[in-house]
């Protein structure tokens, strides 16, 4: 009994003090058209089954200037919301092959 209202304790003092796993900027992130652009791009490979979506959104989120990426399943396209002008094919594809997918192609 005694473990386990210690591990009840800890996590109520882990919520009280606001500790999440989510990233800051993603909370606060404020869409600006003078600072951001939406830039779509193709992705092609195995796109069976449910975890592909977030390889290629993590992968693509570590990228310097991206600010979130949007994975539609369906299209099998990535919607990216990055820095004005900061658009690089070259480090999109090499993430994107870093988790095993192709494609990067800029869509519009």
């Amino acid at each position: 009994m005694r473990p386990t209202l210690t591990l009840l304790f800890l996590f109520a003092l882990l919520s009280s003090a606001g500790f999440s796993c989510r990233k800051n900027s993603e909370e606060e992130f404020t869409f600006d058209p003078n600072k951001h652009e939406m830039v779509i791009i193709e992705i092609n490979g195995n796109t069976k089954g449910m975890e592909w979506p977030s390889r290629i959104k993590g992968a693509l989120e570590e990228l310097d200037n991206v600010y979130k990426a949007r994975v539609h399943m369906v299209n099998k396209e990535v919607r990216l919301t990055i820095k004005k002008g900061s658009y690089n094919e070259t480090k999109i594809r090499k993430a994107l092959e870093k988790v095993g997918f192709g494609g990067g192609n800029r869509i519009r």
